[in-house]
């Protein structure tokens, strides 16, 4: 069952890059939106997908926000599957790494000028930037600090005048 359903999705994103290779963009978008909208596409697929649409969108933020969303998949799928463990999903996802950093540079050059720079999605990272930051929100009482409490405006008195 799940080579059928594979095989479905295969030709129609081998479909969508015929339309990108034949020039014809917004058919090619509109494939690949379609494709996105399903959602028993398996995540190579959708991985594939948001690299292409990353690749023709023309507003900047929406091709980035395909590309973050592609990294976040890669991430995803690389927990599950780590390098040596299964030479087949290995070889698929190099195929989706090399073509994740294509499209990052290609963002990177097109990026508008108050974008200073593009960060990949790291999966390890995020975890360990909300740890630091939850390790700087937590206030440590010492013994000399005191509870401060914030200081509520004093009510206003204020008149409604009857009908």
């Amino acid at each position: 069952m799940t080579g059928i359903i594979d095989e479905q999705f295969t030709k129609a994103l081998n479909a969508a890059y015929n339309l990108y290779h034949d020039d014809r963009l917004l058919e090619c978008q509109k494939a690949a939106l379609d494709l996105l909208g399903d959602d028993a596409m398996p995540r190579y697929h959708r991985m594939k997908v948001l690299i292409l649409l990353a690749s023709i969108l023309g507003d900047w933020e929406e091709a980035n926000q395909c590309r973050v969303d592609a990294w976040a998949l890669y991430n995803l799928v690389r927990r599950w599957h780590p390098v040596g463990n299964d030479l087949t999903a290995d070889k698929s996802l190099d195929e989706i790494l090399v073509q994740l950093r294509e499209v990052d540079s290609a963002l990177e050059e097109d990026a508008p000028q108050e974008s200073v720079e593009i960060v990949v999605h790291n999966a390890e990272d995020d975890i360990e930037a909300t740890r630091d930051k939850a390790e700087l929100d937590v206030v440590k009482p010492t013994e000399s600090a005191a509870l401060t409490l914030p200081v509520a405006a004093k009510p206003r008195k204020v008149s409604v005048r009857g009908k």
